[in-house]
């Protein structure tokens, strides 16, 4: 549906990318100052010498990209930059003025937010954007899959991105969305099924083998996909946070629920302590549209979760309390959470965790 719906409403000129140089200050001298920050509680580092970052790596950076994709977008932006934790800086990417300049002016002088005018085809960045992954050189590195072939400049704009963190960029032919992603601590890999659909070309041996190797992970687990959702991706329904502790949802809709208690066993099986998360969802809505709170930002401590009642929306309120026993869940699992709204987001396909995209903390390369 992210893809569809984005053609609809796209109004951008696909000018062509502008180079690194159009950022506030160069990315690369920025990092520099990445070694002032004070360390986090618990120090953060590479979850294994060899493999894919984690989630529960500790955060540097969040990407953020083409928040005039609709004012949903823009609003998830605001609260998120609004409670950043103060040891995380953020880029911005955006195709013409920043909007977001006299809203968060100290943070932009101060450059711990960073401008970068660059034209893109989509805002949601967790899929285009590369992974980081350590090598066997014990060096960070960025890995990139696939985008979609209308959405060139969504995928050049990764090329640009690990020149500014000085990081060498290694592509895959393999078409591949991020939010189809998760990897714990043992470089064990997790993705839905989707990945083979759309990967017709490929023998499952072949694509198996290609994904490890980019990734440098151990195993490929294979995952349910929710049948009718309109991503197919993993992060709708699923949420690692290290500690071997995974969060899935829990579903309303018959064929999402099937789809989450056969997901949960695998995460079960597989040596997990696993934790249910009912989801928001609308008794009698036909389409089956994951109201999710596993499609969440883990930024160090706090967690960035998307919510569905607003008060200045009547037709939410039902989701009120499916919210607030979402929060609890986190606040249990030790987390500061901000609430961020994200009902119009989600009509999309998309919450919080699609249009963002965690940069690990990476001085100690």
């Amino acid at each position: 549906m992210k893809k569809f719906l984005l053609q609809a409403i796209l109004t951008l000129s696909l000018a062509p990318a502008l180079p690194a140089s159009v950022f506030e200050t160069s990315l690369s001298r920025e990092l520099v100052s990445l070694q002032e920050v004070p360390a986090a509680p618990v120090p953060l580092k590479a979850a294994r010498n060899l493999g894919p970052m984690t989630e529960n790596a500790r955060t540097g950076y969040i990407v953020l990209s083409t928040p005039d994709y609709f004012q949903g977008i823009m609003t998830m932006h605001e609260a998120i930059l609004a409670k950043l934790p103060k040891d995380v800086k953020a880029i911005i990417v955006f195709p013409g003025d920043n909007p977001y300049y006299e809203k968060f002016k100290a943070d932009f002088d101060s450059k711990r937010f960073v401008a970068w005018k660059y034209v893109m085809e989509s805002p949601w960045t967790r899929d285009f954007l590369p992974e980081v992954v350590v090598d066997e050189a014990g060096k960070a590195r960025m890995v990139q899959f696939s985008y979609y072939a209308e959405r060139p400049l969504s995928e050049k704009f990764a090329s640009d991105l690990a020149a500014g963190f000085g990081l060498p960029l290694e592509k895959s032919k393999v078409h591949l969305e991020f939010g189809n992603f998760m990897a714990d601590e043992q470089g064990r890999v997790f993705m839905t099924e989707k990945v083979i659909r759309d990967n017709k070309d490929w023998t499952k041996p072949a694509l198996e083998k290609e994904i490890l190797t980019r990734l440098r992970g151990t195993k490929l687990i294979w995952m349910p996909t929710i049948p009718g959702e309109s991503t197919g991706h993993l992060d709708i329904y699923a949420k690692y946070f290290g500690n071997n502790t995974v969060l899935v949802s829990d579903s309303l809709n018959a064929k999402a629920k099937k789809a989450m208690d056969e997901g949960a066993a695998k995460f079960a099986a597989a040596g997990f302590r696993v934790v249910r998360v009912p989801n928001a969802d609308i008794p009698g809505e036909e389409a089956v549209r994951i109201y999710s709170y596993t499609n969440s930002l883990r930024v160090n401590n706090t967690i960035f979760m998307p919510t569905y009642y607003d008060r200045k929306y009547s037709y939410t309120q039902p989701l009120k309390a499916r919210d607030d026993a979402a929060t609890a869940i986190y606040e249990g699992l030790g987390f500061k959470v901000v609430k961020v709204f994200a009902f119009d987001a989600i009509q999309f396909g998309g919450a919080v965790h699609c249009i963002t995209r965690e940069i690990p903390w990476l001085p100690w390369f």
